[in-house]
């Protein structure tokens, strides 16, 4: 009878022992398909979000973003950037816009254009406060930048190359391919005032601080200067062989700056035509000239440096900064210098050192989701160890069921 008791007391502990172990193999497998679960799903977040953003860094790479044309004030003030984008496997680029920037604040305010009338060259007055867009149609819009209002339209017959607007606000330069020729209108209502003499295809205009001359720089190296009141010519100076792209009337309106193609730069005598002086050491396009207020400095901008010239000690600064300089100016407040990249709006003083920088709000601007990816391998990391030490313990349990 003892015997039969203990028997079946060891059988009983044996299906006790038994039980428990299956009780916990059945656990483990059941922690470890929830364990696998979760990493399932984090491993498809994290695939999904790296998929997410090569997709869109692919679809960036076939949409271009277009920047035929920008322009600052003389005086620093405001910035403006005509944009539209454009995919490559469309026929031709969507609608455009018209940013306009306060250099010291950012973004003011934005103009939306029809893809027929997109801008090919901007330019403001001394001031900042009118803005000129002419476009590739024949168009050219007068804006106010202070309220964000068309104030006119003219219509032309070719494609607007340049475009430049008098201190007054009154007089509105324009160099028109299909003509040649440049032609003043009236800034307040469009009408026509003159065409000048002399015709080649102009590729900038400025107007003198007094409004007295504008200047105009051609596709083959000659910079015509004419009177407005007069309608005539001034002079004409040879400055070399290639493309003037870049020109700047001293204060006085007795020189100008005259930058080419090819990294030339000098200054010359409007008066006479005389060459006054040459600025040796560029080798690459000029993309802007800026007199400072009291005509005692000039600020060059090249392909990839930036450089200011002192006029009276015949020196210059070192090279402020590399990179592609899509405009320049000197503060008429001041001593600083504004520089505009494709990434920000910068300004320096003239030591060259950097003052503070306000980035370029760009249409294309996305957010990238490095955060989201980030955030969901962190967790993703965090869930695969404690499912580790899970795992590793339960399996040390269920094999060892006495312990």
């Amino acid at each position: 009878m003892y015997l039969v008791v203990l028997s079946g007391f060891r059988r009983a502990r044996t299906c006790r022992r038994l039980s428990s172990c299956l009780w916990r193999t059945i656990q483990f497998r059941w922690t470890f398909s929830l364990t696998g679960l979760f990493l399932l799903v984090a491993t498809v977040s994290i695939g999904i979000a790296v998929a997410v953003h090569v997709f869109r860094s692919v679809y960036d790479a076939f949409d271009i973003q277009l920047v035929p044309a920008w322009a600052i004030a003389q005086d620093g003030s405001r910035f403006a950037l005509a944009s539209y984008d454009w995919k490559l496997w469309e026929s031709q680029p969507r609608e455009g816009a018209l940013l306009l920037y306060d250099t010291e604040t950012g973004p003011s305010c934005t103009f939306r254009w029809p893809l027929s009338s997109r801008p090919s060259c901007l330019a403001f007055d001394r001031s900042g406060h009118i803005l000129a867009a002419g476009c590739s149609d024949g168009k050219i819009a007068v804006l106010n930048a202070l309220t964000c209002q068309r104030q006119a339209e003219v219509k032309v017959n070719g494609h607007v190359t340049a475009v430049a607007v008098s201190p007054g606000k009154d007089v509105l330069a324009a160099a028109i391919r299909g003509t040649s020729a440049t032609t003043l209108f009236n800034a307040a209502d469009g009408s026509l005032i003159a065409e000048l003499p002399g015709k080649s295809d102009f590729t900038c205009l400025v107007f003198c601080q007094q409004g007295t001359v504008v200047a105009g720089g051609s596709s083959t190296g000659t910079v015509h200067i004419w009177h407005v009141q007069r309608q005539a010519a001034v002079t004409a100076i040879q400055a070399g062989s290639t493309p003037i792209t870049a020109l700047a009337l001293s204060p006085d309106g007795r020189e100008i700056a005259v930058g080419s193609d090819d990294g030339s730069l000098g200054i010359w005598i409007v008066e006479t035509g005389a060459r006054r002086r040459i600025f040796p050491g560029q080798t690459t396009k000029i993309g802007g000239v800026a007199f400072s207020h009291d005509g005692t400095r000039l600020a060059v901008a090249t392909g990839d440096t930036t450089r200011l010239w002192d006029l009276v000690e015949d020196t210059h600064s070192p090279v402020f900064a590399h990179g592609t300089v899509w405009a320049i100016a000197l503060a008429a407040r001041g001593a600083g210098l504004i520089r505009v990249t494709p990434e920000s709006i910068e300004h320096w003083d003239t030591d060259g050192r950097r003052i503070r920088s306000l980035p370029l709000a760009r249409s294309r601007d996305v957010p990238q989701p490095w955060g989201i990816i980030a955030g969901v391998f962190v967790l993703w990391a965090v869930a695969l160890a404690a499912a580790w030490r899970n795992i590793v313990r339960r399996r040390r349990a269920a094999m060892n069921p006495t312990g």
